[in-house]
């Protein structure tokens, strides 16, 4: 039977933030009440573990906790928002699936260096409690459509911003992040089945003015309808759509 997807691009939660932007994927996820939810990657925004500032005199532990505090003050703002959906819809079982991005990697990758080992005991853990978590890069597919944070090709390079690049290499329906745009392409072989490769812009409205191509950012949260075999269609739910229409 066909199912409803809601895709959460990347979030970026960082110290900072008021997460109204939260607050409205949560409105979202109790309107369409979808069957699967999906954290596409980089909820965590985890600047202080950026390579860029590991070396700084700014980079203590306290900065890494308050990195993963406020991702985890994100996560619980979602998850109330399902518990209140599945209070008055108690039928309502989402899977919810969280995909490691390259952001909340970065932790991982500076706690595996002997001089930041010293941080394992003193910092919080990123939360997923009521999600499955998915590792940086392992594929996930649910309703034959593959989900990842980018889809990697070769040894570095990753296909992030070119929906039907995406499908070539991909060969198979498949939803992904990381670029911040939206992009997406369809193929339809000779007996109907279809394919898809789906870039799902951002789900954040704060500004990161260091990136020259934010003005290409698309922002809000992509809900998949009828997703069956791989096939689905595509419902764009803006930031300005979210407000106008909830």
């Amino acid at each position: 039977m066909a199912r409803k997807h809601l895709i959460i691009g990347d979030h970026h939660r960082k110290p900072g933030l008021d997460n109204a932007d939260t607050v409205m994927l949560g409105e979202l996820i109790e309107f369409v009440l979808p069957d699967v939810i999906v954290d596409i990657g980089d909820f965590a925004d985890m600047p202080s573990c950026s390579s860029w500032d590991t070396d700084k005199a700014s980079f203590v532990s306290e900065s890494l906790a308050a990195d993963i505090t406020a991702a985890n003050a994100g996560r619980a703002i979602l998850n109330k928002h399902i518990a209140k959906a599945r209070k008055r819809n108690p039928r309502w079982e989402p899977h919810c699936v969280a995909i490691s991005g390259n952001h909340e990697v970065r932790l991982d990758r500076l706690l595996s260096h002997a001089m930041y080992a010293r941080f394992r005991d003193c910092i919080p853990a990123l939360d997923y409690t009521g999600w499955e978590f998915v590792p940086f890069l392992k594929p996930k597919t649910i309703d034959g459509v593959t989900f990842m944070h980018y889809l990697p090709y070769g040894k570095r390079a990753a296909v992030a911003d070119n929906a039907r690049l995406m499908l070539r290499h991909a060969k198979r329906s498949i939803v992904a992040g990381h670029s911040h745009m939206f992009d997406w392409h369809q193929e339809v072989d000779s007996f109907g089945g279809r394919a898809i490769a789906l870039q799902v812009g951002c789900s954040f409205l704060h500004s990161e003015d260091y990136n020259p191509l934010s003005h290409r950012y698309w922002r809000g949260v992509v809900v998949l309808r009828d997703v069956e075999a791989g096939a689905f269609d595509v419902d764009a739910w803006s930031f300005n759509r979210i407000a106008s229409d909830l």
